[in-house]
């Protein structure tokens, strides 16, 4: 199997990052590929992250096996999108059985539409984990990043109202 190759590098200025249980969805990655098992897992990018010092914001390092270049979604056209988008809704659907695991959901949770990535005809989900600062205040405000983040793409389980997602 191929390694892992560089994809991006997300900046955490304006950025909180997704905590479930007091710890970031981002240091429980090795749970989360668990949870998912290897084909699922490799729907989100491997974060390798650096943390702020208060002097420097920090940022995540982005990975994944890949052979072509990812573009985020925006950049497609709208028939490439509208086929990356398709296998996006159904990676999305498979999770629905573990949809209920908070980890999973923190981890839906993106730092913004630019998140979401084509590898060829395959989604690519980089910042996952994070969330615009304020983003998941209550749950109007949760459900409308969500929304701005998939949209029509938004699993049900994800949008229901609920125990918040994680504690930002």
């Amino acid at each position: 199997m191929a390694s892992p190759r560089f994809i991006l590098k997300t900046e955490l200025t304006g950025l909180e990052p997704v905590a479930v249980g007091g710890v970031s969805v981002l240091d429980a990655d090795a749970r989360l590929r668990a949870l998912l098992g290897p084909e699922r897992a490799a729907l989100f990018a491997e974060p390798v992250v650096t943390w702020g010092n208060g002097r420097n914001t920090g940022s995540v390092s982005w990975y994944a096996v890949a052979g072509g270049d990812p573009v985020p979604l925006a950049a497609l056209a709208p028939q490439r999108r509208a086929a990356v988008e398709q296998n996006l809704a159904a990676e999305l659907a498979a999770l629905a059985p573990l949809m209920s695991d908070p980890l999973l959901r923190g981890a839906l949770v993106l730092a913004g539409p630019e998140s979401i990535l084509a590898v060829d005809e395959r989604p690519l989900i980089a910042g996952w984990g994070l969330a615009p600062a304020g983003a998941l205040r209550d749950p109007s405000s949760r459900l409308a990043h969500l929304r701005a983040v998939y949209g029509a793409a938004l699993p049900p389980a994800l949008a229901a109202e609920g125990p918040a997602v994680a504690e930002a």
